[in-house]
């Protein structure tokens, strides 16, 4: 006998027992139904789609193979995975914000109504006691999550006559009166108190680091002069939802600190229960504070770099605070502060007369390198003369010895002169008389001879 059995009598049966589960493991035929051909060999295939994601298919199939009593696996959990991290959060800016699970913006309505702060809708006072919706939780009509001061709301809206304003909504609470005059403000009657409008409070400052001079203008410190501290802020008994970077289990505000201290994209944590979230810059005073008397919010201070004559404390402030002081330009390593910036005409002029010692040290400079090098060539030119003179001493000290040897000889020449002189006289007188006697002889013999 053949039986025919048609596609999709399983259907109903499957869907019970696996729809809205994450990963399911059916057994075919565990929940009903009736075997359209019992003692006969079956394969069972069954296509199926995870949200949006693409079809995915399991199946008991071949020759010889009875399906029936066996089990399937249907998984989601890869898609769950992508989608389980979303959040819709609710601002006091009255901006709807959707993130993912790495808190990147993926949606966001981009409005900015609100209207009045009231406890009724505040975020402690919704469905979840927060200020955002997690992947899978659900508003009924009349629930709602309001943001942290209930300035605004998400409500699932029912039961309105116009159609169109009923389903999810984001609501703002206004008063419901009239302006009387330019002067008067908001009231209905003279017995009235005067409202008055507050402008909002400028918020992109914050994290930010100034420095307010002597004439009470504002300075911003650039991100280059600025750092994260290793002490932290206790804010209070708050959440900053969001934002997380790592969760640690059983640890103390210190261990969690010095968690933080190690991380440089660390801003602060959130301290719960014996652990804590290490959250990043989109954090409170950037992100959301919930009130939560389980949870203490801290955050991680600012440290900066400046000259010598300026503080180096950062103190917080508020927003509005910094809008009281008018901008000047921005904070750089040659701003002066205090004392610095009161002495600023003294510092100049002692560097004018520094310039001056300056130079003139540079002119004696020169004229001592000029004193050296004429005492140089001074020393060099004594060192020649010396020398010379030395050698001219011992020429004369030679010359001396001669002229002494000369004088010995003169001496002796005159000596040996006036001796031969003194020899020539005896001789020449010797001759004279031998001459005269030889006369008288020749003279006597004549006339001996005439006689």
């Amino acid at each position: 006998m053949a039986y025919n059995v048609p596609i999709g009598n399983w259907s109903q049966y499957v869907s019970e027992a696996v729809n809205n589960q994450e990963v399911a493991n059916y057994v075919i035929g565990s929940n009903g139904g009736v075997d359209p051909a019992y003692g006969c060999y079956k394969n069972f295939t069954s296509t199926y789609q995870c949200g949006n994601g693409p079809t995915k298919t399991v199946d008991i199939t071949g020759f010889q193979v009875e399906a029936g009593g066996r089990a399937v696996t249907f998984d989601c959990s890869a898609e769950n995975a992508i989608c389980g991290g979303f959040r819709l959060t609710v601002g006091d800016d009255g901006n709807l914000v959707l993130t993912d699970s790495n808190s990147a913006v993926t949606w966001q309505s981009n409005t900015t109504a609100t209207g009045l702060a009231l406890d009724e809708f505040k975020a402690t006072n919704g469905k979840y006691g927060r200020n955002y919706l997690l992947s899978g939780e659900t508003l009924n009509a009349g629930e709602f999550v309001g943001s942290p001061t209930g300035n605004c709301y998400l409500m699932m809206v029912s039961d309105v006559a116009d159609c169109t304003q009923n389903g999810l909504q984001l609501l703002y609470t206004k008063l419901n009166c009239t302006m009387n005059s330019a002067t008067d403000g908001y009231g209905n009657d003279d017995t009235a108190n005067g409202l008055f409008s507050i402008a909002k409070v400028d918020i992109s400052t914050l994290g930010k680091v100034g420095y307010i001079d002597e004439q009470n203008s504002i300075h911003l410190y650039p991100d280059d002069m600025t750092s994260l501290a290793q002490t932290y802020t206790l804010i209070g008994n708050y959440d900053s939802p969001g934002n997380d970077i790592q969760q640690i289990a059983n640890v103390s505000m210190e261990q969690c600190s010095a968690a933080c201290n190690a991380n440089d994209d660390c801003n602060g944590f959130v301290l719960y229960g014996g652990a804590c979230n290490l959250k990043n810059s989109g954090m409170f005073p950037m992100g959301l504070r919930v009130p939560d008397d389980n949870q203490k919010l801290y955050v991680r201070d600012k440290t900066i770099v400046n000259d010598v004559s300026c503080a180096k404390d950062v103190n917080a402030d508020v927003s509005a605070d910094w809008q009281l002081h008018p901008a000047s330009s921005n904070m750089s390593m040659d701003t002066l502060c205090e004392l610095g910036a009161y002495t600023r005409n003294e510092q100049a002029d002692l560097s004018a007369k520094d310039a001056e010692l300056n130079n003139a040290a540079d002119v004696m400079t020169n004229n001592l390198l000029s004193i050296a090098d004429e005492k140089h060539k001074l020393n060099k030119s004594f060192g020649k003369a010396k020398k010379e003179l030395k050698k001219d001493i011992k020429d004369y000290s030679v010359m001396r010895r001669k002229l002494i040897n000369n004088n010995k000889n003169i001496q002796n020449i005159i000596g040996m002169s006036e001796d031969t002189e003194l020899n020539m006289s005896s001789q020449n007188i010797k001759y004279f008389l031998y001459a005269n006697l030889a006369i008288i002889i020749a003279i006597a013999s004549i006339r001996l001879m005439r006689s």
